[in-house]
């Protein structure tokens, strides 16, 4: 099974969640049509140019949000 798709959306709930922005302002910060991000969160199934967007309206990298989507998926894979 691929996690890298709902990991994506984990790690930017996440991201959103430290940052103090609802789907709402992150929507407006990102450019991206509010009813678009609410699906991408819900299916992970982000294009590069949105995580670059969300990325930067969360004030970090599209590469870090790329490593912490590996660390989870990474996490996810190991055994218990």
């Amino acid at each position: 099974m691929d996690h890298t798709a709902p990991g994506i959306a984990t790690v930017i709930g996440d991201a959103m969640e430290a940052a103090g922005l609802s789907e709402r302002a992150l929507a407006d910060e990102s450019g991206i049509a509010r009813s678009t991000l609410k699906r991408r969160l819900r299916l992970g199934d982000f294009t590069f140019a949105e995580i670059a967007a969300i990325g930067a309206a969360l004030g970090t990298t599209t590469s870090d949000l790329a490593r912490r989507c590996e660390e989870l998926t990474a996490a996810r894979r190991e055994p218990a």
